[in-house]
């Protein structure tokens, strides 16, 4: 059967890429997460006026 190999080499590329993509959005769920958590942990516990000085229109 002709071309039966482009198909099957294809099919796994798709597969190599679909893996691809699900760890790097895995991924950047994790660091959003962790970067998130970081900066209530700025704001809430330290207290050391982080988040403040992210915002543009605030008095440091």
């Amino acid at each position: 059967m002709a071309g039966a190999g482009a198909v099957g080499a294809q099919q796994a590329v798709y597969g190599f890429f679909n893996k691809l993509h699900e760890l790097g959005a895995t991924a950047l769920l994790v660091l959003v997460a962790v970067h998130a958590t970081a900066a209530l942990f700025h704001g809430l516990v330290l207290r050391d006026g982080v988040l403040a000085r992210m915002i543009p229109w605030t008095d440091r």
